[in-house]
């Protein structure tokens, strides 16, 4: 008698044979005479599991999940704002990386309406509630450095258009009005 994985649906179980999918209500183990199904794959023995330590430059991280960039736009006049102290926090775990959203290196460098700089004084010092939100949850913080290139050109930026009252879309070139 051999123990095999099986599903349990609507009261019966259905044993999984081959690459048979059915749809689960919940995993359960149970002793049958059938023989074990096997994997069409082998899993190589010195793959790392996703949660084992792993030395990343200077920093020893306690797993391999990694918080990836995103561009929020959620910094009100490109300076970060509280709520992104309580956003990084949330998504920090002891030992994990962060890395930040796309921070503007320079005014002429930023592709987006109220993304975070650190470029003045007034940045930098924004930046410290969010960076120690993450270190107080024993998680280390990254920041993203970002320059959009050629598409921060004075006639593509968008800070010298809504400057005249209208915006430009950079993708589709749309145009459109704004009052006052």
């Amino acid at each position: 008698m051999s123990t095999q994985v099986c599903h349990k649906t609507a009261g019966r179980r259905m044993v999984v044979s081959g690459m048979q999918r059915q749809r689960p209500a919940r995993l359960a183990a149970v002793k049958t005479d059938a023989p074990v199904a096997t994997l069409p794959f082998q899993v190589k023995e010195d793959v790392k599991p996703l949660f084992a330590p792993v030395k990343l430059g200077k920093f020893e991280l306690e797993h391999r999940v990694v918080m990836a960039p995103l561009t929020r736009c959620r910094a009100p006049n490109n300076i970060p704002s509280p709520q992104m102290a309580v956003y990084y926090g949330q998504r920090a775990t002891p030992g994990g990386l962060i890395i930040s959203e796309a921070t503007a290196i320079t005014p002429e460098g930023q592709g987006y309406p109220q993304v975070p700089g650190i470029h003045t004084a007034e940045q930098v010092e924004a930046w410290k509630p969010v960076t120690q939100a993450v270190k107080d949850k024993g998680g280390i913080f990254l920041c993203q450095l970002w320059h959009v290139g050629r598409a921060s050109h004075e006639g593509a930026c968008f800070m010298l258009v809504q400057k005249r009252q209208f915006s430009v879309c950079l993708l589709c070139g749309t145009a459109s009005q704004h009052d006052g």
